[in-house]
């Protein structure tokens, strides 16, 4: 399955995908209702741009052969697979209108750092230092995997 960037020119592809979910959409696998998984990506994208604490669990064999793995290999998570660190699964802020308008918001901030300064890097709790051209791919491949698990691909 092609991954699509999140980038200035797949951005509203993104949405799009975001703007299908609805309150009563089931997850085909996994433990996250619709509002936790939004609230999830939210986290994770806001994460990206340095908009949340950090806490790097990263080890040299993950940074490497991992993200070489994971993200650019086999791009296609298996179903409930990788489970997702805790500061990455927070309670939801709001109910699932307000955790997309988040989620919506924190894609356009990150596009726009991303196409600004490509070679910034900020932390991920698992890849370590990441550059934000690496993250638009990342998260690609990680917005994928949970349009997936909520049937939207």
């Amino acid at each position: 399955m092609k991954i699509v960037p999140l980038d200035r020119e797949h951005l509203e592809y993104h949405k799009a995908k975001v703007a299908m979910l609805a309150p009563g959409s089931r997850g085909l696998w996994g433990r996250m209702d619709v509002v936790h998984m939004v609230c999830h990506l939210r986290t994770s994208v806001a994460m990206s741009v340095d908009d949340h604490e950090v806490i790097d669990r990263s080890v040299p064999l993950i940074r490497t052969l991992g993200r070489w793995l994971v993200f650019d290999i086999f791009t296609t998570w298996p179903k409930g697979r990788f489970p997702s660190a805790p500061q990455m699964i927070p309670e939801p802020q709001g109910d699932l209108d307000e955790e997309r308008r988040g989620l919506l918001d924190a894609f356009d901030r990150f596009v726009a750092e991303a196409q600004q300064h490509p070679e910034r890097k900020t932390l991920s709790p698992i890849l370590g230092p990441t550059t934000m051209q690496y993250w638009t791919h990342a998260h690609g491949v990680h917005l994928n995997h949970h349009y997936r698990q909520f049937g939207l691909v």
